[in-house]
């Protein structure tokens, strides 16, 4: 009865730990350069929504300000009439990692808006 017991209490663990989700939490929307996360944690994704004319350059940091930190995505962002949103999208497994936080420098001539999804440190 105890091996049972035993061997229940185990799957009981595994089962619970690869159903429950990731703590992934989603930014506030933002329109420009910013500090979107300070702090560590794995960077998941980034939603990007333009004019749909013009396109635009987004360099995501590891920092908590502009002008420095490491360069964690690049990112050229084209844009048409009838394709104004994209998004890129990592899993938790790529290990896409920042330390000090995520700062977004966004280039355009346009306007655009975008929401940084991450997994905070420790999660």
């Amino acid at each position: 009865m105890k091996k049972i017991l035993k061997l229940f209490t185990i799957l009981l663990f595994i089962v619970v730990f690869l159903t429950s989700p990731l703590s992934a939490k989603q930014s506030q929307v933002y329109t420009g350069d910013a500090l979107v996360v300070n702090g560590g944690g794995i960077f998941l994704g980034i939603v990007v929504a333009t004019d749909g004319t013009n396109s635009v350059t987004i360099d995501i940091y590891d920092n908590i300000e502009s002008g420095g930190g490491r360069l964690i995505i690049p990112w050229v962002v084209t844009t048409s009439a009838s394709n104004r949103s994209q998004a890129l999208g990592f899993s938790k497994e790529d290990d896409v990692t920042f330390k000090s936080g995520i700062y977004v420098d966004v280039t355009t001539s346009g306007t655009v808006s975008y929401q940084v999804i991450y997994l905070p440190k420790g999660q």
